[in-house]
């Protein structure tokens, strides 16, 4: 429940579907800007001489400097960033929440990726990089590098630019760019390079693909569109129609 004062001020406070109170002076978590499911959904409001009174579902609170769930238990190896009041929600992390990650702690940012939300935070020379339940280790030659993209199958580090399989941390491209990728390959540096870091084709001049799910492409060669293999033979295609 929020409850809005005659000054503005809102407090919060949990209470089950009774009106009685379980826990006072928290702080929801809300949902990032176009998330879903929703971890803040309005469930009520009303005026009167208090101020305005809300009453929502919220996943996560904040109370006395700890993140609690749902069940009322605090959530460990994380710390609030006291410096922020804002908190959201994106997939299983909490913008401005410090998580540890193998004892190193990250610096509340949470990273938005083709196969979903990340941390990272870099020390020893590794890159520790959370998404979903799993943390990857990749070597890194300075503290300035980061993951600026993943899946499943790629990750993309910058300064310097480099392109590595996820499951070896082998490097398979650099000083480049992916203009598309899927889990099963990427376009880049105008090739397909496969999740094995095999280049299957090189662009013509002319040509402009964009990666689909599967071990197929969307392809432009000349007057047709279509699509075709890793190998960039057509599948089927058709005639362009006026640009």
């Amino acid at each position: 429940v929020a409850k809005e004062g005659t000054e503005g001020a809102y407090t919060y406070a949990i209470c089950d579907i009774n009106g009685q109170m379980l826990a006072e002076d928290i702080m929801p978590v809300t949902q990032a800007y176009g998330g879903w499911p929703p971890s803040r959904v309005m469930l009520h409001q009303s005026f009167g001489w208090w101020g305005r009174r809300e009453s929502f579902y919220s996943r996560f609170y904040i109370k006395d400097g700890w993140l609690y769930g749902a069940d009322f238990e605090p959530l460990h190896a994380v710390e609030i960033n006291a410096m922020t009041p804002y908190f959201s929600e994106r997939g299983d992390f909490i913008s401005n929440v410090l998580y540890y990650l193998e004892g190193n702690r990250t610096g509340g940012r949470v990273f938005d990726g083709q196969g979903g939300y990340y941390i990272q935070v870099y020390a020893d020379g590794k890159l520790y990089v959370k998404q979903d339940d799993r943390i990857y280790h990749f070597p890194v030659d300075s503290r300035e590098t980061y993951v600026r993209n993943m899946n499943d199958t790629f990750v993309e580090l910058t300064m310097p630019y480099q392109i590595r399989l996820v499951r070896n941390g082998k490097e398979i491209l650099t000083a480049s760019t992916i203009q598309s990728m899927s889990d099963f390959y990427i376009i880049a540096d105008r090739r397909i390079i496969d999740k094995n870091g095999v280049t299957r084709y090189r662009f013509q001049e002319g040509e402009w693909m964009r990666a689909l799910p599967g071990e197929v492409v969307l392809l432009y060669r000349g007057p047709f569109v279509g699509i075709a293999d890793l190998d960039g033979n057509w599948l089927v295609k058709t005639l362009r129609g006026e640009d």
